[in-house]
């Protein structure tokens, strides 16, 4: 969704809900609604950076210009990578599928990445 979008019925009408990496904050009434938004473009910026750790992507555009089965096998291998630097360095690529790493809520993952590192600012001031 956050690059296609996604097509959705309601009473035989089908409707087409906009890619929500073009959603602003402006677009939400609710405040909640604007948390959940930005949290999930943080978790995406993540998912992004790690790409380019991994070298399988230069930045954004290039996600977007893949068709969507090479974005999505980015996505996986990409939070597989968080998901071992983050919350679980000991997790092999045999443990991903038992993981069920893509089935995280982004609010989710976001919060396992503000963890870590808060945990990582608390060892590093720890050092001084």
């Amino acid at each position: 969704m956050w690059f296609e979008g996604a097509t959705y019925e309601v009473d035989g009408v089908i409707h087409r809900l906009r890619p929500l990496r073009k959603l602003k904050r402006f677009d939400f009434e609710n405040q909640s609604d604007k948390v959940m938004l930005s949290k999930a473009g943080e978790v995406i910026q993540e998912i992004v950076d790690a790409g380019r750790r991994l070298g399988l992507i230069r930045n954004i555009n290039d996600l977007i210009d893949k068709q969507r089965n090479e974005r999505m096998d980015i996505f996986r291998r990409a939070l597989f990578y968080l998901y071992q630097t983050f919350i679980c360095p000991e997790a092999t690529t045999d443990d991903l599928d038992k993981l069920l790493i893509g089935d995280k809520s982004y609010p989710t993952v976001y919060d396992n990445i503000c963890l870590s590192k808060k945990r990582d600012r608390e060892i590093f001031e720890g050092d001084d």
